[in-house]
C-alpha cells in the first residue's frame, strides 16, 4: 500500500453518496430547557463538522507533502495531527460550560475516541510493515546522533597523543598531521585541514609538532600524514606536499585522502 493509499484510508468521507446538506446554524439565545438542548446540539454539530473539515485539510496537506517528495515522517505526522492542542481543549471546555453540558464526561469520551483512532492507525501501520520501517529509520537516526562529531583540528603533544588515539571510537578514522611551524607546506596543509574538518565532521583531524611527537625526526620528510583507526596504525604518507599540486587547496588534500582510501 502506498503512502497515498494510507492517507486516503484516513480521509473523512460523508456517510452516504448523497450530497451533504449544508449546515446552517441558528442564532443562539433560545430560552427554556428545549431551547438550551437545541442550541447545544447545534453547537456539537458545528464542532463535529469543523473537525471533519480540518481532517480533510490535513489529509490534503499530507498528500501534497508526499507528492512533492518532501521528507515528512508519515507516522509522526498523522499521529501529531490527531492530537488536540491544550488551548483548543480549554476553549472547548469553556464553551461546553456555557451550554450547560458536562465537560468532564465529554472530554473523557473525546479522549477515548482519540486513543481508539490512534490504536487503529498503529494496527494498520503495523500490518503494512510501516512501523518496522519507521523503527529502522529511528534506529539509524539514533546511531547518527550518538556518533562523534568533531569539526575542528585538535592539537596533540607527546603527553596526550596516545590517549587521544586509544580513547576514540573504533569507527572513527583519525588523521594526524605531523608538521613543522617553519615549513610553508605544513602551514598550508594545516589551513586546508581546518577547512576540511568543518566539512568532514565524522573524521578526527589532529596536528602535532614533529619535534614534540617524534624528537629527532628528519624534517625532510615533512609534512607527514599518519592514519589510525580503532587504536591501530593504518598507514602514513611522507612528504605530503609532493603528492599535491603546487598551489594546492583543501579539495586537493581531500582528493589525496580519498585516493589513499582514508576517507
Amino acid at each position: 500500500m502506498s503512502n497515498e493509499d494510507i492517507l486516503n484510508k484516513f480521509a473523512i468521507e460523508p456517510s452516504s453518496d448523497e450530497p451533504e446538506e449544508e449546515f446552517v446554524m441558528r442564532e443562539y439565545g433560545n430560552t427554556g430547557p428545549k431551547g438550551v438542548i437545541a442550541d447545544h446540539a447545534e453547537y456539537l454539530e458545528v464542532l463535529r463538522r469543523e473537525r471533519i473539515e480540518e481532517k480533510k485539510r490535513q489529509v490534503q496537506q499530507s498528500k501534497k507533502m508526499v507528492m512533492n517528495e518532501k521528507e515528512v515522517n508519515l507516522v509522526d505526522y498523522l499521529l501529531q495531527q490527531r492530537k488536540v492542542s491544550i488551548n483548543e481543549k480549554q476553549q472547548e471546555k469553556k464553551k461546553r460550560l456555557i451550554e450547560n453540558s458536562d465537560p468532564e464526561t465529554e472530554e473523557e469520551d473525546e479522549k477515548k475516541k482519540e486513543e481508539d483512532s490512534e490504536e487503529e492507525l498503529l494496527k494498520m501501520l503495523d500490518k503494512e510493515g510501516i512501523l518496522d520501517e519507521y523503527a529502522l529509520q529511528r534506529l539509524n537516526q539514533i546511531k547518527k546522533e550518538i556518533e562523534p562529531v568533531f569539526g575542528t583540528v585538535l592539537t596533540v603533544n607527546k603527553e596526550n597523543f596516545v590517549s587521544t588515539i586509544d580513547n576514540e571510537s573504533p569507527k572513527v578514522t583519525i588523521i594526524v598531521h605531523m608538521y613543522d611551524q617553519n615549513n610553508r607546506a605544513c602551514i598550508r596543509i594545516n589551513s586546508c585541514l581546518s577547512k576540511l574538518a568543518r566539512r568532514l565532521t565524522k573524521v578526527k583531524f589532529l596536528k602535532g609538532l614533529a619535534k614534540d611527537l617524534k624528537p629527532g625526526f628528519n624534517t625532510e620528510f615533512l609534512p607527514v600524514f599518519i592514519v589510525y583507526k580503532a587504536g591501530k596504525f593504518v598507514d602514513s604518507i611522507l612528504k605530503v606536499s609532493e603528492h599535491l599540486p603546487k598551489s594546492f587547496d583543501e579539495d586537493d588534500v581531500r582528493s589525496l585522502l580519498v585516493e589513499s582510501k582514508y576517507l
